[in-house]
């Protein structure tokens, strides 16, 4: 089985001021997990939000974990 994390919902431009992120960099507000195993491809149920996530750096282990061991 193997999880990917997907950043979504583009951050406004309130929350890269706020974080001073550059306008180049890809971050979104909220993100769900593709899940793959051996019966096929899916999504995981929850989308996390609260924070930001960076589609160059990665997410913490815990974000990953919490959405590989939800379904």
């Amino acid at each position: 089985m193997w999880t990917v994390i997907v950043a979504g919902t583009s951050i406004t431009d309130a929350i890269r001021k706020e974080w001073k992120i550059s306008p180049f960099e890809g971050f979104g507000q909220q993100s769900q997990g593709m899940l793959k195993d051996g019966t096929g491809l899916g999504v995981s149920k929850t989308v996390q939000s609260g924070t930001v996530y960076c589609r160059d750096k990665g997410v913490d282990e815990e974000n990953v974990y919490s959405i590989a061991h939800e379904n």
